[in-house]
């Protein structure tokens, strides 16, 4: 069975107190008869939606910012904690839309972006992943520096409070970083002292040695970098014996280990975890390995569009434990939701995640309702 769910950015549904909620849940329950919803509670860029309605309006994101209220207590002596938007101000929406979708019956899950946080990173620039040069990135915190690691289990820790069925892990990787030469693939290892030590450790590598290698250039791939085609191919192979390369697993170990942590985290708060596949490149690029993050997780999900050249080469679809999230193009289009639907219950994939719900058009939800409701015709 498919679950078909819209992704919900609480930036622009700021909550009860303007009643910003109440077509969200008209369209959920009345319109499209779908029975779960994913909150966007902690974006990491900022955004903007043209809000439907009778009063339709322009509505912008606060990128690193909390649209939920942290718990003091949880967060208390901590160095990382979520600073809420100022667009909130004392309202919660997470909890006033988790409450609401409880009373009508209907599951909710949360996304947020973990390690993509311009504003911690820029406030601390010594938790922030470093480039090939040791310039600290302007927002991509370092899964290997300790205070990251324990901001992230304590940010499970503290969404568990709102009763949501799972978390949704977005941008819990590495990052291709612009300052990269110019003629490199997106393939950026961090160079921050956490990473020298630690993931040099790891593979007996000097840092030196790989850091000079990057910034000359050099690929941890022999072959080249991994493209759209053949990626998977090249990460279930043993990697070649060469100091990149070594390194490019070595980042892999700090990826499974803060995964474990926020995975662990939410099992132990009755929630599940997703992992969030990014949606440039492949997980090759990122320092994750998508079979290792297949079993760490409870489900892996996958940005790539259900009829993209890149569906019959990716190794995580067609499993039960997937989540399929067409792009946003696939709305703006003239394309029609049901081939992504029909896929997804073909492949036996478990839910497929439309984004930007307040952008959508009317006539979109109506394609989707039409979908959840009838069924997709037999092809």
């Amino acid at each position: 069975m498919t679950e078909v769910l819209f992704l919900v950015a609480l930036a622009a549904a700021r909550g009860s107190a303007d009643g910003a909620l109440d077509p969200v849940f008209d369209d959920l329950t009345g319109r499209a008869g779908i029975p779960a919803v994913v909150w966007g509670a902690l974006p990491h860029q900022p955004g903007f939606w043209s809000v439907r309605g009778a009063a339709p309006r322009l509505i912008g994101a606060e990128p690193g910012a909390a649209y939920f209220q942290p718990d003091p207590a949880l967060w208390s002596g901590l160095r990382l904690a979520p600073r809420t938007a100022a667009a909130i101000g004392r309202h919660d929406p997470l909890a006033e839309g988790c409450a609401e979708a409880a009373r009508l019956g209907l599951s909710s899950h949360i996304r947020v972006s973990v390690l993509r946080n311009p504003r911690l990173a820029t406030r601390h620039p010594d938790c922030a992943q470093r480039d090939v040069r040791g310039r600290p990135h302007p927002w991509g915190l370092c899964p290997s520096n300790p205070d990251v690691r324990a901001y992230v289990e304590t940010l499970i820790t503290d969404l568990a409070r709102y009763g949501a069925e799972s978390v949704r892990l977005d941008w819990l990787h590495f990052a291709g970083l612009a300052s990269s030469p110019p003629d490199s693939s997106l393939w950026a290892p961090c160079f921050c002292r956490h990473c020298r030590t630690a993931l040099t450790a790891w593979c007996d590598v000097d840092a030196a040695v790989v850091q000079a290698q990057r910034e000359a250039g050099l690929s941890p791939w022999p072959d080249g970098d991994p493209g759209e085609d053949n990626w998977p191919v090249i990460e279930c192979a043993p990697p070649p014996p060469s100091p990149l390369a070594l390194y490019r697993d070595a980042m892999r170990q700090a990826i499974a280990a803060i995964t474990a942590d926020a995975a662990r985290a939410a099992r132990l708060h009755g929630m599940r975890s997703t992992y969030t596949k990014p949606p440039w490149a492949s997980l090759a690029y990122t320092g994750a390995d998508g079979d290792g993050l297949y079993q760490l997780t409870d489900h892996l999900q996958t940005p790539h569009t259900a009829l993209g050249r890149r569906t019959s080469s990716d190794p995580v679809l067609g499993r039960r434990r997937v989540c399929l999230r067409p792009g946003r193009g696939h709305w703006l289009s003239t394309d029609d939701p049901e081939p992504n639907i029909a896929y997804a219950r073909r492949a036996r994939i478990s839910e497929v995640e439309f984004q930007h719900y307040h952008a959508m058009p009317d006539d979109f939800i109506d394609r989707i309702a039409d979908v959840v409701v009838h069924g997709p015709p037999d092809r």
